[in-house]
């Protein structure tokens, strides 16, 4: 059964070639966006991770140094422990690091970093990628890095924007918008029938922002707006299509 087409939108020129099509379907168009995600969500991981270790080499070599040693299993002997604990014990308690002795913090406080890193030469390290505070119980003798905040705030939010901003704003200038879309049949298309620019892909890609804004009941335009075009659809002049098979 054929679903709902596109119709006229009041006060905008629009392309007499899209009168007529197929609207993607509701149930379609999100699964398309959770396929994107599901895409995305290791190559962002990924940078973040490179962001920050990038971050670390250029703020606190010597921290930085440590860590890579740690992480690689080139610190053997309890003097090599010493040394890495020590450049690093100050860099985990600025970022705050979970589950670091408090006669450590109290060693550096007095400044007497190595002294306090003695309490930590048998710890395990454990990296946290996520971007916000890890809430899962923490084993004893373990201590929870977590890696986003060797990179400022802002900078942070940069580097976690970097990899989602790229997919959708490069694959927003082909006529199927992103390989979810590309996947499950669909099209973007710009009502005015010209093709998609940087500026407008850009743009579309920042709307998403807006879905989360609603608590998600944004979405319902999938279904309420006459040609189920959601916020950033209307703010871009952009309809999403079933692809016409050739």
């Amino acid at each position: 059964m054929a679903g709902r087409v596109f119709d006229l939108v009041t006060h905008q020129v629009v392309d007499d070639s899209l009168l007529g099509r197929e609207l993607a379907p509701p149930l379609r168009r999100l699964l398309a966006f959770g396929i994107d995600v599901a895409l995305i969500v290791v190559p962002t991981i990924v940078a973040a991770v490179l962001w920050s270790a990038l971050a670390l080499r250029v703020s606190d070599r010597p921290a930085y140094d440590a860590l890579r040693a740690i992480v690689d299993g080139r610190v053997r002997t309890e003097a090599q422990s010493l040394d890495a604990m020590t450049a690093l014990l100050p860099k985990l308690m600025d970022i705050g690091a979970q589950g670091l002795p408090l006669e450590a913090i109290a060693a550096v406080h007095a400044g007497r970093p190595r002294e306090g890193a003695a309490y930590l030469t048998d710890a395990n390290i454990e990296l946290s990628l996520g971007p916000g505070e890890d809430q899962r119980a923490l084993k004893p003798g373990y201590v929870r890095v977590p890696v986003a905040k060797f990179v400022p705030e802002v900078a942070r939010a940069a580097a976690l924007f970097g990899v989602p901003a790229l997919y959708f704003t490069l694959l927003g200038l082909t006529s199927w918008g992103s390989l979810g879309k590309r996947l499950l049949g669909l099209e973007v298309r710009r009502i005015d029938g010209q093709p998609m620019t940087l500026g407008t892909a850009f743009e579309r890609f920042g709307g998403y922002a807006s879905v989360p804004g609603t608590l998600f009941t944004g979405l319902a335009d999938l279904w309420r707006d006459p040609n189920r075009r959601l916020a950033h659809d209307r703010g871009t002049g952009t309809v999403v299509l079933r692809r016409r098979v050739p």
